[in-house]
């Protein structure tokens, strides 16, 4: 497991190569989305659905990798996503078998200035 697999990941999605995201992935990795809900459920996706999604995007974004942690079963990163206008930090677990993604877990938070009602004093 290493970091150079979660960073070129990450500049995959940045540069749209969504053939080459493919291989990251075993032919039956889950993704599930756990900020998204469908009837009171998170977003859980096959490889195709996720590739979909990310091609039919019209963002285009920066990512930075701003932590990566390797864990004895798989890799967490944060990353922070800008574009169009929005930005997010996402957390992502990687759990990884025969050095592909069997499985991703991503949490979404979208960055935004901090409401007046949240200032002490």
């Amino acid at each position: 497991m290493s970091k150079e697999l979660i960073i070129d990941f990450w500049n995959t999605i940045d540069n749209q190569e969504w053939n080459y995201l493919s291989s990251f992935f075993l032919e039956d990795a889950k993704i599930t989305w756990h900020n998204t809900y469908i009837d009171h459920q998170p977003f859980v996706m096959d490889v195709a659905t996720f590739l979909k999604i990310q091609e039919s995007s019209d963002a285009l974004w920066s990512s930075v990798v701003e932590r990566i942690e390797i864990m004895k079963d798989g890799i967490i990163s944060i990353t922070k996503n800008e574009g169009n206008h929005r930005s997010y930090y996402i957390v992502s677990i990687f759990e990884l078998h025969s050095g592909k993604i069997s499985r991703l877990d991503q949490y979404y938070g979208v960055i935004k200035e901090r409401s007046k009602y949240n200032e002490n004093g």
